[in-house]
């Protein structure tokens, strides 16, 4: 029995330590550190080069997005000029002076002697019947102006010199 249990004795430490891999597992266990930190720098390279890339590309899209604005706040100010302008130039055509002196000189027409007001009423048959009734306007008289006089418009009164009236 004793020979036995030396026989596992010998056989257990065998097992446990083979004499020919023991030197083998240390450069082994080297080795796959090395392999680990290798392997993690070139996650934390690739990880980096990655950002950066993310980086210029925001970079480029807001500088892309800056001038866009650019190119259309000048357009809208474009616009806003043009759209100034035009409202004067409605301003201007719908001047109630320039609507009378086009009224008075291209189509000959003048202001109205005076007022003519409508009255419908029914009459015993139930036809319509219409009365009309004409009330003259008086208005002051005034002259027109003269060509000389016309210079003088836009001047106040004590600029404007004015020789005595002769009898």
């Amino acid at each position: 029995m004793a020979a036995s249990a030396s026989k596992r004795k010998a056989a257990g430490s065998a097992a446990t330590k083979p004499q020919g891999k023991g030197k083998s597992k240390a450069p082994a266990r080297r080795a796959r550190k090395r392999g680990l930190s290798f392997g993690f720098l070139i996650f934390v390279f690739i990880f980096l080069a990655g950002t950066g890339v993310f980086m210029l590309v925001q970079r480029q899209f807001a500088v892309t997005c800056d001038v866009k604005v650019r190119k259309l706040q000048a357009q809208i100010d474009v616009e806003k000029s043009s759209q100034e302008s035009l409202r004067l130039s409605i301003a201007k055509l719908k001047s109630p002076g320039r609507i009378a002196r086009i009224a008075g000189d291209e189509m000959g027409l003048g202001d109205p002697a005076g007022v003519i007001y409508l009255k419908y009423a029914k009459d015993a048959s139930g036809k319509m019947v219409c009365a009309s009734t004409f009330e003259q306007t008086l208005r002051p008289f005034v002259p027109a102006q003269k060509p000389a006089e016309q210079k003088d418009q836009g001047k106040t009164q004590a600029s404007i010199v004015k020789a005595p009236a002769v009898p």
